[in-house]
C-alpha cells in the first residue's frame, strides 16, 4: 500500500469527512492509495470513478506502478479440477439405497443427525446408504494446522485420499489489475460504502436439522411409489445441505474479494430461505397439526412434496458451480466450546477506564469555577467517534464531587434531530421515570413539570452526541430553560464531533479529547484480550498484542472490542492472523477511522449465529434501548438459536449467552439492571450501529414518513410513523412477500397479512390499529406476535392456528378484555406477555403449554382447566408469576399441585386473595359450598411452598391467623436447607388475621421488607430477628416500611434477646406510618439516611432517633405530644439536609434554643400546619425555607444563603432583618397572608430576585423599593387599608425585564395603576378582585408582547377592551366571575386566531343563555383549552363549542339548570380531560355511541354532581374511552351522593368496573355521606386493593389516596 510519502498523494486533497478529492477532476472517493492509483490510471470500479482531466505522464506513472506491483493472490481453479471434483462428489450417494430410520425416538434423532453431521466419528452403518461399506467420514479440525495440511475427507465430498486440484489461468494485464483492485477495495472503503454481508452457515446447519427430523414423523402416504420418491428427495436434499456446508464457512470469509463469489451466496441465500419455509410447511402440517389435535393427519399435501423436489434441483444447481471458486473444507466451532471457558461479566460499566484522569480533572476545574459567571455554562467535549467522549462526560456526571455539588443532574442523547421540546421531554424522563405520561403533553406542560423540578436548583445538564449547528434551535432552547431556572451556576455538557458545533455553542473553552497513548492501549487490550490472571503473558503474544494495541491508534472503542474478540482466540496463530489482516493496509498513516476495526472484530466473531445476531440489531433505531429479553425472542424467532450443534441447550441460554458476549465485546452497551441484578437492556454505539447496518443493508431498512416501493430484497422491515398522522400503506404484491421481519409504528397495514406468509417476527403498534383481519392462519412461519398500543377489542380465532408460535406479548391494549378460548393449541408458545390491567383471566388449559417459561399472572377459577393444577408441569417457568384468587384452590394438596418448589428458574413471586370478596356469602341456597372454606388460607399457603432461590416474595389479602411452617422455621423439612437465602425483597399486605410477623432478620440477601395493614398484630417480638444464632439480623435489609399497623403497640428491640449481635447494619429508609398505638420501638440503626414517620405518638419516635448519626432526610406528620426535636437528633446527625414537618399541633419549635450550633448541614426546611409554632433556631447553612399556617411564629430565624424563602399564613411581623437582606442568593421571596406585617424594607441588595410575591398583607402600605433588574415575576396586591392602588413607579426600571405581573385589588381601588402601560415586556397579565374598577383601560392592546391575560372576581367589571389585533403572540383569555358583564364584544375573539386556551363565564346571573360571541368560531382550529363558569339558570351548553375540533381539554363548571350533557359531545375527537363540576341538576351522561367517540380521553372529573345517578354513570367502565387511561390518569369522584342509592349490595361486581379503570394514579373520593356507606366501603376495599396489586412491569396505581371528608353543607 502506498502512505503519504507516495507521489500520488499530491494529486488529491483530504476532505473534513474523511474523503479525498481529486486535484485534475475535482471527483470525490474514499481514501486508500490504490484507489487514487486507480482513479488515475483511468481504471473504473466501484467507488472509483476513472479521471478524465489526468494528464498522460501521470496517468502513465500510475498504471506502470500498479502492474508492476500487484499479484494475484489465488488462482481459479481449472475446469477439468472442476469436472473431477464434482464425480468425485457425486458419487457420494449409491443408486438404488434408501435412507432408513429406525426409531422415531429423540435418541434415534439425534443419532442420525451426529451420524450424518459426522460430530461423532464413528462408522456409518451400511444401510444408511450414505457411503460405501466400511468408509467413515472424518471430522474436520479447525485448527490452523489441520487448515495447513492436507485438505479434510468430509462428508464424502472429497473421497478419501484425494485433494483438491487447481490450475493457474492466465489472464492479460488489465483484468490483473481490476481483479487486484476487486480484492482490496473493501479493505479502503470508508463505512458508508462499505459491503453488506451474505451469512448463511447457520441457516443451512439448521435445515440439516431440520431435514433429518423430517425422517423422525410417521407420515400416511398414499402410495409406496410416492412415499419412496419423497423420503428420496428428502434424503437428496439432505446431502446437497451438507456438502454445501462444509465450505460455506470459507466462501463467507472470502466474500468481499470476490464479487461472484458473492453473487452465488446470494443466490444460495434465496433458496435457503425458501427451503427454510418449505421445511417449515412441511414440519406444520406433517407434526404440529398431529400434536394439537392429537389425531391422525391427512394425506400428504402433494404441493409441498413437489416443493421439496424444486428446492433440491435449485441447490443442486447451485452446488454445480462451487467447485470453480477453489473453496477451503471446513467447519464452524460451537459457541458451547468458547463460552463455558470464559468468565464473561457482562456488565462492562463496571471496568475502569483509563488514561482519561486529567481530562476528568480539567472538566470538573471548569464546570465548578464558572459557577457564579453564567446562569447557564456550556462546556463542549470534541472528539472524533469511538474516542470516548460520552464515556469522559459519564466519569464527569457521575463524580461525587459533581453530585454534591449540583442539586439536580439530567442525561440527555440528542442524536441528530435536535428537537427542542423532545430533548425538554427527555430532560424530565432523565429527572423522573415517572414522568414518562408527558409524552404527548405541549411544551408548556412540560416546562411547568420541569420548573417544579428544577427551579432554584443548581444542575448539570449533558446533551450527549449533539451533530445539528441549527442557531435558532440552539437559542430557543437555552432561552428556554433560563427560563426555567435563572440562577447563577448551572452547567451544560455538550459531546460532539463537530468543532464547528463546539465554537456556536460554547461560553467555556472546548475540551479537545485527545487519543489515548499507546501505553494505554495496550494496557486496556491486554487486560480483555488475556483473562488469566496470575499467569503472565507470553513474550510471543505480548509482542503481537503490542503491535495490534498500536495500530487501534489510539481510539478505545476500537481497543475494547478487538481486545475482547481476542480473547476468544487464545492461541498464537489466531493473534498473528489479526496482526496480520489485510484491513490494517486500508488504514492511512493519519487515519482515525474506528469503522474497519469494527469490522475485524465482528469478523472474528466466534459463529456464523452471533454474526446474525448482531446484524439483525440494525433494526432497531439508532440508540433504541435494546430490552434483553425482547431481543433474544426476535433472534430465536428467526431461527438464529436453533443451531443442532447446541441442541442440549435451551434457545433462551444460546440468546443470553450471545447477548454476554457481544455486551462482553462493547459491541452492545449502556447496560441497565433491575432490583434483582438482572440486566435487562442495552444500547449500541452509534459506529457499532452504523456497523451492524452496512453488514446487513441488503436486508434491513427502516423507514419512516415514505416507504420505499421497491424492498424485494429486504428480509427485516421496521416502519415508524409519527402518529399524528394517519398514514395508509400498501404492503400487498410481492414486494412483501419475503419479509420475515415486520415492525410497524402507527402505520395502518390493512389487508396486508395473506401477503406475508413468510413472516417470524410481527410487531403492530399505534391506536390507528382498531381491529386484526381473521387470517392468521396463512402466517404459518410466525414466531413472535407483539400488539402494543391498539384499540383492538377482540384477537381473531385465527391466532389459534400459529402453531410455531413462541412468543405472544399484548401490552397497553386497553379495549382488549379476554383471549381466544383456544390459546393453548399454540403448543410451542415459549412466552406469554400479558397486560394484566386489562385481560383479568389467564386462558384456559394453561397446563397444555409445557414449553412455557415466560407466564407473568395467573388466575385461578373454579371453571375446569383454570385451577392452580394447570401449573403443575409448567416447570420451565423463570422470571415473575402473579397467582391471583388464591380463594379458590381448596386445600393444602390442590395448592402442592401447582409444584412451585420444583420451578427454581422464577425469581419473583406474589401470593393474592381477592380482599373484595365476600367469602361468607358464596353460599347456594342449599347450603352448599360454592368456593373452598371460607378461610382455608393457612392450608393453601402452606402447600404453596416455593423454591429457596426466590428472589421476591409478596403475600396479599391472607386470611390466615399464622404464616406457613416453610416461612416460620427458615428451612426446607425435605433437607434441613435454609430457605430465602437469595431473598431480596418481602412484602405483607392486607393480611389482617395474622398475629405476628414471621422471623426474616437470617435472611441474608433481603434488601426491602414492607410490612402494611397487618390489623391483628399487636407486637413485634424478638421472633421478627429470628432465632439468636446470628451474629447479624438483617444484614442486608436497606429499606423497612411499617405501614397502617393500626394494633401494634410495641416493637422490640433485639438487643432484648442478645447484646452481642448486630441489627439493621445497612438499614437506610425507615417509614413508620399510622400505627397510631405504638408505644415502643428500637434504637438501633446505624446507617439511617432517611425517616419518614407521621401519625403515632411521640414516645417511639423519640426512641427511634435517639441514637441516629447518619440521618440525611426526615419528614414527620402528625405526632402528637412532640414540643421540640429530640437535641440528640438535632445534635448528633450532622449531615441532616431535608427537614419536613408538618401537622404537629403542639409543637413549639425545632429547638428549645434560639441560637444553637446543630444542623449546620441543613438546606431545606419546610414547616406547616403548626399552630402553636413560636419561633425558629438561627439556621445559616438553609438554602430553602416555607412556612405556612403558623399564626403564633412572630419572626424568622437568621439566613443567610437562602435561596427560596416561602411565609404563608404566619403571623410575622419582621419578615426581613438587616441579616436577611444580606441574602446575595435569594432568588424567589413570597409573603402571603401575613396580617400583622406592616412594612418591607428595601430590597436592593437581593441581586438574584427573580420571583417576588407579596399578597394580601392587608397592614402594609407600600411597595417595596429597589426591586432587582433580573426580577420577572411580581405578584402585588391585598392591601385592603389603601384607598387605591399603590403606584408602581418604584419599579419602572423593570419595564424590559418583568414577565409575569398579576395585581390583586380589593373593594376600593377603580382602575388599574397606569404604569402597566409601560411594562413592554409582560407576557402574562393577571387581573383579580378589583372590586370598584367598572372597564378596563384601551392601553391593555398595547402590551405588544402580552401571551395571556386572566381577569377574575370583578365585581363591577362592564366593559372589555374589543381591540387586541396587535397582540400577535397572544394566545390564553381567562374572564371569570364578572357578574355585570351582560356580553363579551364580538370584536374580542374574532381577531385571535390564535388563541390556545380559553376561560369565561359567571356573568349575569339573569341570563338564561351562555353569552358566547360568534367570533369565537374563529378559533376553533387553535382552541386547545376550554374552561366554562355557568350559573343557575343555564339549561344547556352553547351549540358553538362542537366546532372546536382541536379542543383538548373542557372544564365544565356551575351548569346548575343543565340535566343532560349533549351528544354533540361525542364529536370533540381530540379530547383528553372532562371535568364536570358543580352541575347540580346533572343526572344524564351523554349516550354510549357518543362517549366511544372520544377515543383520547384520558382523565375524567365528576366533582359535586349530587343528580348524578349510578344508572347513568355506568356508562363510564363499558365506554372504550375510559379504557385508554394510560397515562398520568386521573378520576375524581367528589360530593356525588345519589350514587351510594344505585351500588347496593348486590351491585359489587358493577362498581368495581368503574374503579378497576386502568393504571389511575390519583383517585379522590370525597362524600357527605356516611362512612358505613356501601360505596364507601366497597370503594376502600378494592382500592386498597389495587394499591398494592402489581402485575409485571404495570403498575395498577402508583400513588395512591383516598379522602374522606365529612362536610356538613352550610
Amino acid at each position: 500500500m502506498g502512505r503519504k510519502t507516495d507521489q500520488f498523494w499530491g494529486y488529491v486533497k483530504k476532505l473534513p469527512n474523511g474523503r479525498f478529492k481529486c486535484t485534475f477532476c475535482e471527483s470525490e472517493f474514499c481514501g486508500g492509495a490504490s484507489r487514487i492509483k486507480a482513479h488515475l490510471a483511468g481504471l473504473q470500479g466501484q467507488g472509483i470513478a476513472a479521471c478524465k482531466l489526468v494528464s498522460e505522464a501521470v496517468q502513465a506513472d500510475a498504471m506502470g506502478l500498479i502492474t508492476t506491483s500487484k499479484k494475484l493472490k489465488s488462482a481459479s481453479t481449472s475446469v477439468n479440477a472442476k469436472e473431477d471434483v464434482h464425480e468425485e462428489v457425486m458419487g457420494l450417494i449409491p443408486t438404488g439405497k434408501k435412507l432408513k430410520i429406525a426409531s422415531t425416538s429423540v435418541n434415534a434423532k439425534e443419532d442420525a443427525y451426529e451420524e450424518v453431521m459426522g460430530l461423532n466419528g464413528n462408522v456409518y452403518e451400511e444401510d444408511m446408504g450414505l457411503i460405501p461399506t466400511g468408509k467413515r467420514l472424518k471430522r474436520v479440525s479447525t485448527s490452523i494446522n489441520a487448515k495447513e495440511g492436507v485438505e479434510a475427507e468430509v462428508k464424502g465430498w472429497i473421497a478419501p485420499n484425494k485433494k483438491l486440484r487447481s490450475a493457474s489461468t492466465s489472464v492479460n494485464a488489465k483484468e490483473h489489475i481490476i481483479l487486484s483492485i476487486e480484492m482490496e477495495k473493501n479493505f479502503t472503503e470508508n463505512k458508508e460504502e462499505l459491503k453488506a454481508e451474505i451469512i448463511v452457515d447457520d441457516i443451512v446447519d439448521r435445515l440439516v436439522g431440520n431435514v433429518i427430523s423430517l425422517f423422525t414423523v410417521k407420515i400416511d402416504f398414499e402410495n409406496i411409489d410416492f412415499e419412496w420418491e419423497f423420503k428420496e428427495d428428502l434424503k437428496n436434499l439432505l446431502f446437497t445441505f451438507c456438502k454445501i456446508r462444509v465450505v460455506l464457512h470459507d466462501a463467507e470469509e472470502r466474500q468481499l474479494r470476490y464479487e461472484s463469489l458473492k453473487n452465488w451466496l446470494k443466490e444460495l441465500r434465496d433458496v435457503v430461505y425458501d427451503a427454510d419455509d418449505v421445511l417449515d410447511t412441511l414440519r406444520y402440517e406433517f407434526s404440529l397439526k398431529v400434536q394439537v389435535h392429537n389425531q391422525k393427519m391427512d394425506k400428504v399435501n402433494f404441493n409441498l412434496c413437489n416443493d421439496v423436489k424444486t428446492i433440491k434441483q435449485s441447490l443442486e444447481k447451485i452446488v454445480s458451480s462451487v467447485a470453480g471458486f477453489g473453496l477451503r473444507v471446513g467447519l464452524v466451532d460451537s459457541i458451547t466450546n468458547i463460552s463455558l471457558e470464559k468468565n464473561i461479566d457482562s456488565f462492562q460499566d463496571k471496568e475502569e477506564v483509563v488514561g482519561r484522569e486529567f481530562d476528568v480533572v480539567k472538566i470538573m476545574n471548569l464546570i465548578i469555577s464558572s459557577g457564579n459567571e453564567h446562569v447557564l455554562s456550556v462546556l463542549p467535549i470534541v472528539g472524533m467517534g469511538g474516542l470516548g467522549k460520552t464515556t469522559l462526560a459519564k466519569l464527569v456526571f457521575n463524580h461525587e464531587l459533581v453530585k454534591k455539588y449540583f442539586d439536580v443532574r439530567a442525561w440527555v442523547h440528542v442524536g441528530k434531530n435536535f428537537n427542542v421540546e423532545g430533548i425538554l421531554r427527555e430532560i424530565l424522563k432523565s429527572l423522573d421515570e415517572e414522568s414518562i405520561g408527558f409524552e404527548d403533553d405541549e411544551i408548556e406542560q412540560i416546562l411547568q413539570e420541569l420548573q417544579k423540578k428544577m427551579q432554584r436548583k443548581k444542575y448539570i445538564l449533558v446533551l450527549d452526541d449533539v451533530w445539528d449547528e441549527a442557531n435558532d434551535k440552539w437559542g430557543c432552547f437555552m432561552s428556554l430553560l433560563e427560563g426555567i431556572n435563572s440562577n447563577f451556576g448551572n452547567n451544560i455538557i455538550v459531546t460532539t464531533r463537530d468543532d464547528k458545533i463546539a465554537q456556536k455553542i460554547m461560553t467555556l473553552p472546548p475540551h479537545h479529547l485527545e487519543k489515548l497513548s499507546k501505553d494505554d492501549c495496550w494496557y486496556i487490550l491486554k487486560k480483555r484480550a488475556y483473562a488469566n490472571e496470575g499467569i503472565s503473558l507470553p513474550l510471543d503474544l505480548e509482542a503481537i498484542g503490542r503491535e495490534i494495541a498500536k495500530r487501534c491508534r489510539g481510539l478505545p472503542l476500537a481497543v475494547r472490542v478487538l481486545g475482547k474478540i481476542m480473547c476468544f482466540k487464545c492461541d498464537k496463530n489466531d493473534w498473528l492472523s489479526i496482526q496480520n489482516n489485510e484491513i490494517w493496509d486500508s488504514l492511512d498513516g493519519d487515519s482515525s477511522d474506528v469503522f474497519p476495526i469494527l469490522k475485524l472484530s465482528f469478523d472474528h466473531l466466534p459463529t456464523p449465529s452471533l454474526k446474525r445476531c448482531f446484524a439483525y440489531c440494525a433494526i432497531f433505531p439508532e440508540d433504541c434501548d435494546m430490552r434483553k429479553d425482547e431481543l433474544i425472542q426476535y433472534w430465536m424467532a428467526e431461527g438464529f438459536l436453533e443451531s443442532p450443534r447446541e441442541r442440549s441447550m435451551e434457545m433462551e441460554d444460546i440468546g443470553n449467552m450471545y447477548f454476554s458476549i457481544l455486551l462482553e465485546t462493547s459491541f452492545f452497551q449502556t447496560a441497565r439492571k433491575d432490583a434483582y441484578g438482572n440486566i435487562i437492556s442495552c444500547k449500541m454505539h452509534d459506529l457499532v450501529h452504523d456497523l451492524a447496518l452496512s453488514i446487513a443493508r441488503f436486508e434491513t431498512m427502516i423507514v419512516g414518513e415514505d416507504l420505499e416501493d421497491n424492498v424485494s430484497h429486504v428480509q427485516y422491515l421496521y416502519v415508524r410513523f409519527d402518529g399524528k398522522t394517519t398514514r395508509r400503506n400498501s404492503f400487498t404484491g410481492d414486494g412483501f412477500t419475503k419479509l420475515r421481519t415486520l415492525i410497524l409504528e402507527n402505520a395502518d397495514f390493512g389487508n396486508m397479512l395473506p401477503s406475508l406468509k413468510c413472516l417470524r417476527v410481527l410487531k403492530l403498534s399505534g391506536d390507528n390499529i382498531i381491529s386484526l383481519p381473521d387470517s392468521f392462519e396463512h402466517l404459518l412461519h410466525l414466531r413472535l406476535l407483539h400488539i402494543s398500543h391498539t384499540k383492538i377489542e377482540k384477537l381473531p380465532k385465527s391466532i389459534t392456528m400459529l402453531y410455531n408460535l413462541q412468543t405472544l406479548r399484548i401490552k397497553d391494549c386497553s379495549y382488549l378484555k379476554e383471549l381466544p378460548k383456544d390459546l393453548s393449541n399454540l403448543i410451542n408458545l415459549r412466552h406469554i406477555y400479558l397486560d394484566g390491567v386489562y385481560i383479568e383471566r389467564t386462558p384456559k388449559d394453561m397446563g397444555r403449554l409445557t414449553s412455557l417459561q415466560t407466564l407473568q399472572f395467573f388466575t385461578v377459577n373454579l371453571d375446569a382447566g383454570c385451577q392452580v393444577e394447570e401449573l403443575e408441569h409448567l416447570n420451565k417457568l423463570k422470571g415473575e408469576l402473579d397467582i391471583y384468587n388464591l380463594e379458590h384452590v381448596r386445600d393444602k394438596e390442590e395448592a402442592k399441585r401447582a409444584n412451585l418448589v420444583e420451578k427454581t428458574k422464577l425469581y419473583k413471586l406474589g401470593f393474592h386473595w381477592d380482599i373484595g370478596s365476600n367469602r361468607e356469602d358464596r353460599y347456594g341456597s342449599d347450603g352448599d359450598v360454592l368456593l373452598a372454606e371460607k378461610y382455608n388460607d393457612e392450608a393453601v399457603l402452606e402447600g404453596l411452598q416455593p423454591h429457596r432461590y426466590l428472589k421476591s416474595l409478596s403475600i396479599t389479602g391472607f386470611k390466615g391467623e399464622s404464616f406457613p411452617s416453610w416461612m416460620l422455621t427458615g428451612c426446607d423439612a425435605r433437607n434441613g436447607l435454609l430457605l430465602f437465602d437469595y431473598l431480596i425483597e418481602i412484602s405483607f399486605s392486607l393480611c389482617s388475621k395474622c398475629k405476628q410477623v414471621p422471623p426474616l432478620g437470617h435472611l441474608p440477601c433481603l434488601r426491602v421488607l414492607k410490612i402494611q395493614e397487618m390489623y391483628s398484630v399487636t407486637s413485634i417480638g424478638t421472633q421478627f430477628y429470628g432465632d439468636g444464632n446470628h451474629r447479624t439480623f438483617f444484614p442486608s435489609l436497606r429499606r423497612l416500611e411499617l405501614k397502617q399497623m393500626t394494633s401494634l403497640v410495641e416493637w422490640k428491640d433485639a438487643e432484648e434477646m442478645t447484646t452481642e449481635s448486630k441489627v439493621f447494619p445497612c438499614l437506610e429508609e425507615l417509614t413508620i406510618a399510622e400505627c397510631i398505638k405504638l408505644v415502643s420501638a428500637p434504637s438501633h440503626f446505624p446507617s439511617l439516611k432517611k425517616l419518614q414517620i407521621s401519625m403515632i405518638c411521640s414516645r417511639p419516635f423519640i426512641n427511634i432517633s435517639s441514637k441516629l448519626t447518619t440521618l440525611r432526610s426526615l419528614n414527620i406528620y402528625d405526632i402528637s405530644e412532640l414540643y421540640y426535636l429530640p437535641k440528640q437528633l438535632l445534635e448528633n446527625n450532622i449531615n441532616l439536609k431535608d427537614l419536613k414537618i408538618f401537622g404537629c399541633i403542639n409543637l413549639l419549635s425545632i429547638s428549645p434554643y434560639r441560637e444553637s450550633a446543630f444542623c449546620t448541614s441543613l438546606r431545606s426546611l419546610y414547616i406547616g400546619n403548626c399552630e402553636n409554632l413560636m419561633y425558629l433556631p438561627d439556621l445559616l447553612s438553609l438554602e430553602e425555607l416555607v412556612v405556612y399556617d403558623c399564626p403564633n411564629l412572630r419572626c424568622l430565624p437568621s439566613i443567610q444563603d437562602v435561596g427560596d424563602l416561602v411565609i404563608d399564613s404566619c403571623g410575622v411581623e419582621d419578615v426581613l432583618s438587616t441579616r436577611l437582606l444580606s441574602c446575595s442568593s435569594l432568588s424567589n421571596l413570597m409573603i402571603c397572608d401575613c396580617p400583622n406585617l406592616t412594612s418591607i424594607p428595601d430590597l436592593g441588595e437581593l441581586h438574584c430576585l427573580t420571583t417576588l410575591e407579596i399578597i394580601n398583607c392587608r397592614q402594609l402600605r407600600c411597595l417595596p423599593q429597589g426591586l432587582s433588574k433580573h426580577l420577572k415575576f411580581l405578584s402585588i396586591g391585598g392591601f385592603r387599608e389603601l384607598e387605591a392602588f399603590p403606584s408602581l413607579h418604584s419599579i419602572s426600571h423593570l419595564h424590559a425585564s418583568l414577565e409575569d405581573l398579576t395585581l390583586i385589588g380589593w373593594a376600593k381601588p377603580s382602575s388599574l395603576p397606569n404604569e402597566i402601560q409601560w411594562f413592554t415586556a409582560l407576557r402574562s397579565l393577571e387581573i383579580r378582585e378589583f372590586d370598584g374598577m367598572k372597564t378596563l383601560p384601551k392601553w391593555l392592546g398595547n402590551l405588544s408582547s402580552l401571551q395571556k391575560l386572566r381577569i377574575y372576581n370583578c365585581k363591577i367589571l362592564m366593559n372589555l377592551i374589543p381591540d387586541l389585533r396587535e397582540l400577535h403572540s397572544f394566545n390564553e383569555l381567562v374572564i371569570k366571575k364578572c357578574p355585570m358583564l351582560t356580553r363579551l364584544p364580538d370584536g374580542l375573539l374574532g381577531c385571535l386566531t390564535r388563541l390556545k386556551s380559553l376561560g369565561i363565564g359567571g356573568f349575569c346571573e339573569e341570563l338564561d343563555v351562555f353569552p358566547i360571541p360568534l367570533s369565537v368560531q374563529h378559533s376553533h382550529v387553535s382552541l386547545e383549552r376550554l374552561r366554562l363558569y355557568g350559573w343557575a339558570k343555564l339549561n344547556s351548553l352553547p351549540d358553538e363549542i362542537q366546532h372546536f375540533i382541536a379542543l383538548k381539554e373542557l372544564h365544565i363548571n356551575g351548569f346548575d339548570g343543565m340535566e343532560a350533557l349533549p351528544e354533540w359531545l361525542g364529536k370533540l375527537s381530540s379530547l383528553q380531560k372532562l371535568s364536570l363540576w358543580c352541575c347540580e341538576k346533572l343526572m344524564h351522561l351523554p349516550t354510549m355511541n357518543a362517549m366511544r367517540r372520544l377515543t383520547k380521553l384520558e382523565r375524567l372529573e365528576i366533582i359535586d354532581c349530587p343528580k348524578l345517578n349510578g344508572e347513568n354513570l355506568m356508562y363510564l367502565p363499558t365506554m372504550q374511552a375510559m379504557r385508554c387511561l394510560t397515562k398520568r390518569e386521573r378520576l375524581e369522584i367528589i360530593d356525588c351522593p345519589r350514587l351510594n342509592e344505585k351500588f347496593s349490595k348486590g351491585s359489587v361486581a358493577k362498581l368495581s368496573n368503574i374503579v378497576l379503570i386502568p393504571k389511575i394514579q390519583d383517585i379522590y373520593i370525597i362524600t357527605k355521606s356516611p362512612l358505613k356507606s356501601i360505596l364507601m366501603i366497597v370503594l376502600k376495599l378494592l382500592l386498597l386493593e389495587l394499591a398494592f396489586m402489581s402485575i409485571g412491569e404495570n403498575v395498577l396505581v402508583q400513588s395512591f389516596l383516598v379522602t374522606f371528608t365529612y362536610r356538613v353543607a352550610s
